[in-house]
């Protein structure tokens, strides 16, 4: 068996589907075969998990598999992650979870909803369980954690459009930004800010992609 045959004997690895107009998504699978009939049954079905591919692909119609390169299973993870990072800042690329394997931001299809609700009926929490719960929430102090969780909640419309008008024609002194230049000058952010301020970029990312998805 050649070296070409040996390597298409490897059923897992990483792909990519382009779908029309310059929009692609990137993904690994233990069975390539396998995952490919899924995301061209699921697309053409209207029930692709990733609403940004779906637009996507509403709007062109186009569905092109490649598989990029043939892995062991245990390896796939990480050959995707190379090639999200790749592409972290193309607003192009449809993924809408940041780390290969995570789900996370992902919106599970109407089907998928009612699935998940009617695996949950009929299902009842114990009276000690319920007590359990009570007796935890009943004066409980949110954490600093959960407070800075709080912090980054998003504002209704009607609330920025207060805060954008009690601050319209505000202008800061000139004292008060030379104050800020000082304070900021050879400041230094922990490693668990970069963290933060990346993952706050790669949202910004995400929300930018959906809304040019959704614009089509």
């Amino acid at each position: 068996m050649g070296t070409a045959d040996a390597a298409e004997a490897i059923p897992s690895g990483v792909y990519r589907i382009d779908l029309g107009g310059g929009w692609f998504y990137l993904g690994s699978a233990c069975d390539l075969k396998r995952r490919e009939a899924v995301h061209r049954s699921t697309l053409r079905t209207g029930n692709h998990f990733n609403r940004v591919a779906q637009r996507v692909f509403n709007k062109y119609g186009q569905y092109s598999f490649t598989v990029l390169g043939r892995y062991p299973a245990n390896e796939i993870i990480a050959q995707e992650q190379i090639l999200l990072d790749e592409h972290a800042a193309d607003m192009k690329c449809a993924n809408i979870a940041p780390i290969a394997g995570n789900c996370q931001g992902v919106k599970h299809t109407d089907h998928t909803k009612r699935k998940v609700s009617l695996a949950g009926k009929g299902k009842k929490t114990s009276p000690e369980t319920r007590a359990k719960m009570s007796a935890a929430a009943t004066g409980k102090k949110k954490s600093p954690e959960h407070r800075a969780a709080m912090m980054g909640r998003k504002c209704s419309p009607e609330t920025r459009m207060k805060i954008s008008a009690a601050l319209k024609g505000r202008t800061m002194s000139a004292e008060w930004r030379q104050k800020i230049a000082v304070g900021n000058t050879g400041r230094k952010h922990s490693d668990e800010t970069k963290a933060k301020m990346s993952a706050s970029g790669i949202a910004w990312r995400a929300r930018r992609r959906e809304a040019a998805a959704a614009a089509l």
